[in-house]
């Protein structure tokens, strides 16, 4: 087997890769080994080869990034991305500023995010465990939320 035929075989497997194993990780690693096969194809320089995957592997990844960082915020607060929007369950409730509270939304765990006004606490709302809301906003690794 030549090694260009070591590489297509690489990247072609690392992509389809990508659809079992989603997050965005495999895809631009075999398509920069597609590259890398491209050009060895077309020269035997191992320097070359790793010039080239090097480069388009940074390229990818820089692109990628970009792209995420572009698509992940709704136009308006910069901070809503991810579950914005979505229904999920209250599966723990304290008044405690220090651990308020946690909802599951599809499967995910994520700590509440109390605003700073006193009144806007889970008591005003008429929170109780077990109860539907919504999530309205991201901060990090914690969500705003709404009862519904």
């Amino acid at each position: 087997m030549e090694v260009y035929q070591v590489y297509l075989l690489v990247g072609v497997a690392l992509s389809i890769l990508e659809i079992i194993v989603p997050g965005l990780i495999l895809l631009p690693i075999g398509l920069s080994a597609i590259l890398a096969g491209l050009s060895a194809y077309f020269t035997n320089s191992i320097l070359v080869h790793a010039v080239v995957f090097s480069l388009a592997t940074f390229a990818s990844f820089y692109a990628l990034s970009a792209w995420r960082k572009a698509n992940a915020t709704k136009k308006g607060s910069g901070k809503n991305f991810g579950p914005v929007g979505q229904i999920g369950l209250l599966i723990e409730l304290s008044e405690s500023r220090a651990a308020p509270g946690k909802v599951k939304v599809f499967g995910d765990t994520w700590d509440i995010h109390w605003p700073d006004h006193p009144d806007q606490k889970s008591a005003a709302w008429g929170l109780k465990i077990n109860d539907p809301i919504k999530v309205t906003g991201v901060l990090g690794n914690k969500v705003s939320v709404e009862k519904i």
